[in-house]
């Protein structure tokens, strides 16, 4: 990768095409993305399937297998892939799907959970990996009510994250962090890369603030909305 900003499509390019699908992939490459990102969980026989959410999956949903058949086979040469577990016990699968459609090098896989990362770079050195923050446990963020008290938490995560990042990258054995827009500020972004560590930020769906983060020094930004990230 060069150090130019990656322009990343959020669930394949959640804004133009149904997200986390074959025809949503099909869609940033289309745009020209650098990099394209889909979710990654097990339906009910346990297979390994393209989706935020095992309830999300519906008769349009690609498994992981086929979705990196297609990355491989369309994808131009030059596009990355960024693969978010939502699943912690396929680590061996999933680096020997990448190992089997040739995408090791082409992928960084991502996860909120350090013991995921951990064992991924155990079955695999080679691996990339991406530290994704914060945890939203029990889905506060899609509850309108809670909205202010959620700012106000972000805003005080913020406030720390400089001090805490470099500590919780290093326990992920991560390669780069993901960071919620919220939690993004210009010394997060230099303290990161003055440890070697890439920030990408997601989910960014405003052309302003996108810029602003590229300013800072962001790696790379992670959006809905194509037309966004062709501004930046």
């Amino acid at each position: 990768m060069t150090e130019s900003l990656l322009r990343v499509g959020h669930r394949g390019s959640g804004a133009v095409a149904p997200e986390n699908t074959l025809e949503g992939i099909r869609a940033a490459f289309e745009h020209e993305l650098d990099m394209v990102e889909i979710d990654v969980v097990r339906d009910h026989k346990k297979c390994l399937m393209v989706a935020h959410e095992p309830g999300d999956i519906h008769y349009e949903t690609p498994t992981l297998r086929s979705a990196l058949k297609f990355f491989r086979l369309e994808a131009p040469s030059e596009t990355m892939l960024v693969l978010d577990l939502k699943v912690g016990d396929a680590s061996l699968e999933i680096i020997r799907l990448l190992q089997q459609h040739d995408l090791i090098r082409r992928t960084i896989v991502c996860a909120l959970h350090p013991s995921w990362l951990v064992e991924l770079r155990d079955c695999c050195p080679q691996i990339t990996t991406g530290f994704s923050y914060p945890r939203d446990r029990v889905g506060l963020a899609d509850i309108t009510i809670v909205q202010p008290f959620i700012r106000f938490a972000m805003a005080v995560l913020r406030r720390f994250l400089p001090y805490r990042v470099i500590r919780m990258a290093r326990k992920s054995q991560a390669d780069a962090v993901m960071l919620h827009h919220a939690l993004v500020s210009s010394e997060v972004i230099k303290r990161c890369s003055s440890y070697g560590l890439p920030v990408f930020v997601w989910t960014v769906d405003d052309a302003g603030l996108a810029r602003r983060f590229a300013i800072a020094g962001a790696r790379g930004i992670i959006s809905n909305n194509p037309f966004i990230l062709k501004e930046v």
